[in-house]
């Protein structure tokens, strides 16, 4: 069951974490604690699946952002 409102005003996650800015602080929170927490990965490989999940969706913004966080966590940017 849905907690939010079906409209095609809301069609991307930029648009409901504008209409409900609330629940993004949730959300982002949740995969934080998540990613610190419970992830039997180490911080560059999570980075490097999050870049090549990114990579699969055709999502340059978020490819490039992560791209660069696995670099800075050591992850040889030959592999990416």
């Amino acid at each position: 069951m849905s907690y939010l409102s079906s409209s095609p005003d809301l069609n991307s996650l930029v648009s409901i974490l504008t209409k409900y800015p609330r629940r993004g602080v949730l959300l982002f929170k949740l995969l934080e604690d998540i990613g610190r927490s419970f992830s039997p990965f180490n911080k560059g490989d999570s980075e490097l699946i999050i870049t090549y999940v990114s990579a699969l969706i055709h999502c340059n913004y978020c490819y490039n952002g992560h791209q660069a966080k696995s670099v800075v966590l050591g992850i040889n940017d030959v592999i990416i």
